[in-house]
C-alpha cells in the first residue's frame, strides 16, 4: 500500500510529498526545472517502479520521478508511527475506562 500522497509541481520546482498519517510534508528537489508558469498537471505513482509519473501541461516533457528507499533510514520512522499508534490506542483504552468508572 502506498502510505504517500503526492502533488504534481504545477507551479512549483518540486513534488509535494504528504504522510497522512502523522501530517508531515517533505519536497523532493528536481534536477530539471521548467520556465513555464503551468509545467506539470497530476500525478499517477507506479509502486512496482518506485516512480512517480507527471503528464505535461504546459511543458516539452513529462516528469518522471525515481525513488530509492534506504531501508536504514525507513525503519526508525516506521517504527515512531507504530510507537505513536500503540500509544494512541492505549490513550483511547485508558480513557474509555474512566469514562465507565
Amino acid at each position: 500500500s502506498v502510505d504517500m500522497l503526492f502533488a504534481a509541481p504545477q507551479n512549483a520546482d518540486a513534488v509535494l510529498m504528504i504522510n497522512p498519517r502523522t501530517n508531515v510534508m517533505d519536497t523532493t528537489t528536481l534536477a530539471v526545472t521548467a520556465a513555464a508558469a503551468a509545467k506539470w498537471i497530476s500525478i499517477a505513482f507506479a509502486p512496482s517502479s518506485a516512480t512517480l509519473f507527471s503528464p505535461p501541461f504546459d511543458n516539452d516533457a513529462a516528469l518522471t520521478v525515481r525513488f530509492t528507499v534506504d531501508r536504514r533510514v525507513v525503519a526508525p520512522f516506521r517504527q515512531i508511527t507504530t510507537l505513536t499508534n500503540q500509544l494512541s490506542r492505549t490513550q483511547n483504552e485508558l480513557s474509555s475506562s474512566s469514562a465507565a468508572q
